[in-house]
This record gives C-alpha cells, sequence and structure tokens, in this order.
C-alpha cells in the first residue's frame, strides 16, 4: 500500500504590479518549506514564481499565483498555478521557445518554468 499525498497548505496570492513578484517568491518559498523539499527544488519554485508573477504583472487582468504543498515525505510536491483573465498568449507554441518576447526582454520565462518543473501544463 502506497501513502497518499494530499495537499495540505495553500496560499492564493493576487498579483497585478512588478512589485508583487517579490511576495510570490516568498509564497512559493513557505510552499517549498512546507513541503520539505530538497534546496534545488526550492530554486526552482522560485524560478517559476518569478517568471510566472512577473508575466502576470506585465500582461494579464486579475491575475493570481496560487500555491499548494503536501506534508513532507518521500513523494512531497509543490504546485505553482497561474491564472487570469486575459487577454492570453496568441501563440503559445512561439512564446514557449527560448528568446520569444513581446515586451523587449530575454524571453527564457516560460520556458525555463517548463524545464525547472517536474510536470509542466498550461490551458
Amino acid at each position: 500500500m502506497t501513502a497518499a499525498f494530499a495537499v495540505t497548505a495553500g496560499w492564493d496570492l493576487p498579483v497585478g504590479d512588478p512589485s508583487h513578484v517579490h511576495a510570490a517568491v516568498a509564497m512559493a518559498e513557505a510552499a517549498v518549506t512546507h513541503a520539505g523539499l530538497a534546496p534545488a527544488d526550492r530554486a526552482a519554485c522560485a524560478l517559476i514564481a518569478t517568471e510566472l508573477a512577473t508575466n502576470l504583472a506585465r500582461y494579464a487582468r486579475d491575475g493570481r499565483l496560487v500555491a499548494t504543498a503536501t506534508d513532507p515525505g518521500p513523494a512531497a510536491w509543490v504546485q505553482l498555478a497561474a491564472a487570469d483573465h486575459g487577454p492570453g498568449i496568441p501563440d503559445v507554441a512561439a512564446a514557449m521557445a527560448d528568446g520569444y518576447s513581446t515586451a523587449n526582454s530575454l524571453g527564457g520565462g516560460l520556458g525555463a518554468c517548463q524545464r525547472a518543473a517536474g510536470v509542466f501544463g498550461r490551458s
């Protein structure tokens, strides 16, 4: 029999301004601490939170970053999810490619998130 790992903690952060990015990273770190993950996972979650919150602040309406975590254990995990009310990404495949940017940035954010995440999904 395997142990079930249910979500035992959650955080929900409105992100509407670049000043909220620091709070997003702190939220991700709190989730990693709760789950007892390794330092490499902490760094990955901080990177993902930074990139998702930055995109929410730049492009989204009513953006939120949500973090959920399990209790510590061999199968512990953290999930970070960005949600908003548009306007949406016109070309998701292009946005996932390194170097693509509509904001004169380096354009590595979503691709970096995908590489840093154990599982990455989009809708």
